[in-house]
């Protein structure tokens, strides 16, 4: 693809530069921000304007973000809802699905969370066993969720169920909306090894939900859900690799005012050039070792910025995201992987238990405890490889034997 700007691009960059300088200012608060992205459409300029969005083209949407980046204003509402629930429901939902949810979602004034992955299943989210049960108008709800990202915040969940386990497992799945402040939702925090609880159990017991929270037709639910995870890999393919203008400084003090996963998310996002600052200030700019560790990181950055171009190509060419998203998750993951070990490399042994004035060591320690999720969410690196080796390179696929038996016929455990 040709990245430079058209001259109607170039003149889009210069209009929407000119409108974030009169719009964002510092200080102001995110509620506030997120309001004038929402009323202007710039909240989520994929969606279709009826739903709050502009229509917008995906190179428009790309020149906002990286006018937005540029002036260092806060990114629209991210999570689950934006970026994956949304786009599910104007696809498959309801026309009353879409007036409820979508604006309140825009506006950041309800939080979201995904209600999918559950201990049995493990990578195999067909091998769901959360019951739905339809009583009438409603639908009752058992069963257990996992690795649930800040349910503890969240209004409303999406949600996969099994209506019927006498059908093949990809067949007696339904897609929910669950309100997460229903009786019998409960919510279990999972401490992590970075002391924090991002992720949560969310236990399920005779939950009611109503039919008209219902996303997609009966047994549509792999169907829809398969909607909402490529969205989720492109957003993560993209992996936020926009950066700061090079030789920006780096400010280490937000590993004690983030998350560990925003603290990771803002520092990858920084690019190299962010790690060439770190390494002079250890004193190691000249050591040939550490140059040569630098550059393979350094390597590993233009891998995923050439990923995420294939991935921009696909959504400017009209397409939806398809596996260039799994290649640039899996990229993305590596390169996560390989920052946090050159940070390691910088720190020594003193990033274990790092005392909190060492801001680069407590970086080092934060990344490296957190790098694992990873790999983990959106899909494991395992299954992205699956789906690579298949769908690209015409690999045979794995046997499925239980693919076409009902879900109650298959073995599970140690049965």
């Amino acid at each position: 693809m040709d990245l430079r700007d058209t001259p109607a691009e170039a003149e889009l960059r210069k209009e929407l530069r000119g409108w974030l300088e009169a719009n964002w200012r510092e200080g102001m608060s995110q509620q506030e921000w997120f309001a004038v992205l929402a009323d202007s459409g710039w909240a989520a300029p994929l969606w279709p304007q009826e739903y709050g969005g502009r229509g917008a083209s995906a190179s428009e949407a790309i020149i906002f973000n990286q006018e937005r980046q540029a002036i260092g204003a806060e990114p629209p509402p991210r999570g689950i809802g934006v970026p994956m629930a949304g786009p599910t429901i104007i696809q498959h939902g309801t026309e009353q699905q879409k007036q409820r949810f979508l604006a309140p979602m825009l506006r950041g004034e309800e939080v979201w969370c995904q209600l999918f992955s559950e201990p049995g299943a493990g990578s195999d989210l067909a091998a769901i066993a959360t019951k739905a049960e339809r009583d009438g108008d409603e639908w009752v709800i058992n069963g257990q969720k996992v690795w649930t990202t800040h349910a503890q915040l969240a209004r409303w969940g999406i949600l996969m169920a099994r209506h019927d386990p006498s059908l093949p497992k990809h067949q007696g799945i339904t897609y929910f909306i669950c309100d997460m402040h229903a009786e019998g939702v409960e919510i279990v925090p999972l401490k992590e090894m970075t002391g924090e609880a991002i992720f949560n159990e969310v236990f399920l017991s005779d939950v009611r939900i109503s039919d008209d929270l219902r996303v997609g037709q009966l047994g549509e639910g792999w169907k829809v859900s398969m909607t909402t995870l490529a969205n989720e890999r492109m957003a993560l393919g993209l992996g936020g690799l926009g950066g700061t203008a090079a030789g920006a400084p780096v400010d280490l003090a937000e590993a004690d005012a983030e998350s560990s996963l925003e603290t990771m998310g803002k520092f990858i996002a920084r690019g190299p050039h962010a790690l060439v600052e770190l390494t002079k200030r250890a004193g190691l700019a000249e050591d040939p070792l550490t140059r040569q560790r630098l550059a393979k990181v350094y390597t590993m950055y233009e891998v995923n910025r050439f990923t995420g171009y294939r991935i921009t190509t696909a959504l400017m060419k009209g397409q939806g995201p398809g596996v260039e998203a799994s290649t640039g998750k899996l990229a993305y993951n590596q390169l996560v992987r390989a920052v946090a070990d050159y940070l390691i490399h910088l720190s020594g042994a003193g990033a274990i238990g790092a005392p909190d004035d060492d801001k680069l060591m407590k970086t080092a320690e934060r990344l490296n405890l957190v790098v694992p999720a990873t790999s983990i969410y959106g899909g494991t690196d395992q299954i992205q490889r699956n789906i690579i080796s298949e769908r690209v390179l015409g690999m045979p696929k794995e046997p499925r034997g239980d693919a076409e038996i009902p879900f109650s016929e298959i073995r599970k455990g140690a049965a």
